[in-house]
């Protein structure tokens, strides 16, 4: 792709015979397709000087900012996951008064929905691919998991509070397996962010402006 900012907007009719995508006030992105016949971007530069042609300054990518966006996202739900997790620990792990009763149980159960809620995208995500890609990923055996353990732990919570215990609530378990999936995924996501920083720091080496010398005249022109 290449992005040419112009001093006056070309009409329609002159971007047509160019593939092109993202047009913006005073900036179009030109597509370039491997094997197919089409102009080289001097072609186009050539094509549209009437109009003030010139590459757009380097800035951070679409890609870029997307997955900066994810990290954030993901941190966030992590630590929210976290605090509505760590209450739930102490009242299952410490030695509080009244351990295991109904009110305590209670608000574990209100902490763990929290935490459920928070996991919805890791939900919705395992089933569109169920759905469309029909086969089941480690988001699906997630899914499955914590699922099974969230409406496990509401029955034995229920027949708690019914005053006929069968088992005991697994809400610590739902709450830490949801803040070490999405811990899991927000390093992922750094790590894809560090990638691609490395990478942009790579093509960032190569110079903005070369000499083109043509029949012995020379021209500066830029090289990106």
């Amino acid at each position: 792709m290449l992005p040419v900012k112009f001093d006056r907007m070309p009409p329609n009719s002159a971007l047509a015979k160019y593939d092109t995508t993202d047009i913006r006030e005073n900036e179009v992105t030109f597509v370039f397709r491997r094997g197919e016949d089409q102009s080289s971007p001097r072609e186009i530069f050539a094509s549209l000087a009437e109009f003030g042609p010139h590459l757009a300054p380097p800035g951070r990518s679409r890609e870029e900012s997307r997955i900066n966006a994810d990290v954030r996202a993901l941190a966030l739900r992590t630590l929210a996951c976290a605090l509505l997790t760590i209450p739930i620990l102490v009242l299952v792990w410490s030695p509080v008064p009244n351990k295991g009763s109904i009110g305590h149980r209670a608000v574990e159960f209100v902490l763990a929905t929290g935490v459920f809620i928070l996991a919805f995208p890791i939900y919705s995500g395992s089933f569109r691919t169920i759905w469309y890609l029909h086969q089941a990923d480690l988001g699906v055996l997630t899914a499955v998991s914590t699922l099974t353990t969230y409406f496990f732990s509401i029955v034995a919570f229920a027949f708690q509070a019914a005053h006929h215990e069968i088992a005991e609530p697994f809400f610590e378990t739902l709450g830490l397996l949801i803040t070490l999936i999405y811990l899991g995924r927000t390093i992922q996501a750094s790590t894809r962010k560090a990638a691609l920083s490395a990478i942009s720091s790579l093509a960032k080496l190569q110079p903005e402006r070369a000499v083109l010398v043509t029949n012995g005249k020379e021209e500066d022109i830029d090289a990106r």
